[in-house]
């Protein structure tokens, strides 16, 4: 099985020129143009051909990823940068103008939030999108005590200037038994397809 330090674990061959290769587990993986920073751990698999030099990362399906990545951030305290508000919006499946009436707010108001032209979003207007999230994204026994008492109950940490982002660790495995109840996607027309789905694993925030 996998092991958990990046020592190699399974043999394979090299799809450009046949060479036996070898898996190797990644410990920490930073994933790249991901919308936010996010850290996996222990979950990317990483195939290096020692004779022509090729290099292949196998990841964990990104639709998942997404919503577990949006999950898990809304229910950590830290107040919503703009790029997360932006991130959990598309992780919704949302265009901005849905976002908006969801919200019962204005396009512009959105544009501003997601462009960090206005920070000072009310702490109920906060804690309705974390709600839209987790009910949309994560069913009742997600593996990160997330409930909605949970986000209504939380004190939201508020920052002076401008929120930054939080970085997350997210360590997928296949012993555990993180939901991912419902997902938005975009098919290759752009048009949107709602998914069910489900990711397995845990999650470990760093705040």
């Amino acid at each position: 099985g996998w092991r958990s330090d990046g020592v190699t674990v399974k043999k394979i061959n090299c799809k450009n020129c046949g060479s036996d290769i070898s898996e190797t587990l990644i410990p920490k993986y930073q994933v790249p143009r991901f919308g936010i920073p996010l850290v996996l751990i222990d979950s990317v698999k990483l195939a290096e051909c020692p004779k022509c030099g090729k290099q292949e990362y196998s990841l964990p399906d990104i639709c998942d990823l997404i919503a577990t990545a949006a999950v898990s951030r809304v229910i950590a305290p830290k107040q919503l940068s703009a790029i997360e508000i932006r991130f959990i919006r598309k992780a919704l499946g949302l265009t901005a103008v849905e976002f908006a009436r969801i919200l019962g707010t204005t396009l512009e108001t959105i544009s501003r939030w997601e462009n960090e032209k206005l920070t000072n979003m009310s702490t109920s207007t906060e804690k309705l999108i974390r709600l839209l999230a987790l009910n949309r994204l994560a069913s009742e026994d997600f593996d990160i005590n997330a409930n909605s008492d949970r986000i209504i109950n939380m004190d939201i940490e508020r920052h002076n200037g401008k929120p930054t982002p939080m970085e997350q660790e997210i360590k997928l495995t296949s012993a555990s038994i993180t939901h991912v109840k419902r997902k938005l996607s975009w098919n290759k027309r752009g048009q949107k397809t709602a998914t069910t789905n489900r990711a397995r694993g845990e999650l470990c925030l760093v705040r």
